[in-house]
């Protein structure tokens, strides 16, 4: 199993725990013996303590796409920026109010082209809710994102699930006016299977967002 595979499908989530592990590095993970004895505990009856390893999954996936975006745009001229920006909403004077630090900016040259935050919460099928569960609150922050970084392309990301049609989602609005050209899309990853398939996918969907031509990308232009 690669690392993208262990990286979400190594842990879990046990609500009738009373403990919590805080892990400073991954070293420092226990080796449990029922695990390891390919044994497990039942959470309605017995009389043993358990653990749970609990991992902050907004946390999580932010950095899981973060190291994955800069592979997927190699050869594109993009440079992707973590935890970037810095900008501030508001001014007092000379000084900065309410600091932004968006999950991901993406950069060609000093110009941003997109900014992404990520978003580890469960999207519903539209037939359920047109807004398919994405929050206002959201909504407002990548568009106050779209005007701080003056920046025409924005993106919600995320996760792919079962309870979604079979494609990923790439739904992309027009901010503020029908004819706007500054665009918020609403897009899901599958973090299921192999990393690099995680890579072709985030790819594809830079791609198809910002408009690249096919051919300016080495490993699109080879499949195509």
């Amino acid at each position: 199993m690669n690392s993208g595979e262990w990286f979400f499908r190594f842990f879990i989530l046990d609500h009738f725990s009373h403990h919590a592990i805080h892990l400073n590095n991954w070293s420092e993970i226990p080796r449990p013996p029922l695990f390891l004895s390919d044994r497990h505990q039942q959470t309605s009856a017995g009389s043993i303590d358990g653990h749970a390893l609990l991992f902050e999954m907004n946390t999580l996936f932010e950095n899981y796409v973060a190291r994955l975006l800069p592979r997927a745009l190699a050869g594109s001229g993009l440079r992707v920026v973590a935890q970037g920006g810095h900008r501030d909403c508001l001014f007092e004077g000379e000084t900065g109010r309410f600091r932004t630090k968006p999950d991901v900016i993406i950069r060609q040259g000093e110009r941003v082209v997109m900014v992404i935050d990520t978003k580890w919460k469960r999207m519903t099928p539209q037939i359920d809710d047109p807004k398919q569960g994405v929050s206002q609150g959201d909504v407002y922050q990548l568009m106050a994102y779209s005007q701080l970084y003056d920046c025409p392309n924005v993106m919600l990301l995320y996760p792919h699930h079962g309870a979604l049609p079979p494609d990923p989602i790439c739904t992309r609005y027009a901010i503020g006016a029908r004819d706007s050209a500054a665009i918020l899309s609403v897009a899901t990853l599958n973090v299921t299977g192999a990393s690099q398939r995680h890579v072709l996918d985030l790819m594809r969907l830079i791609e198809q967002s910002l408009s690249i031509p096919t051919a300016m990308h080495p490993v699109l232009a080879a499949q195509s």
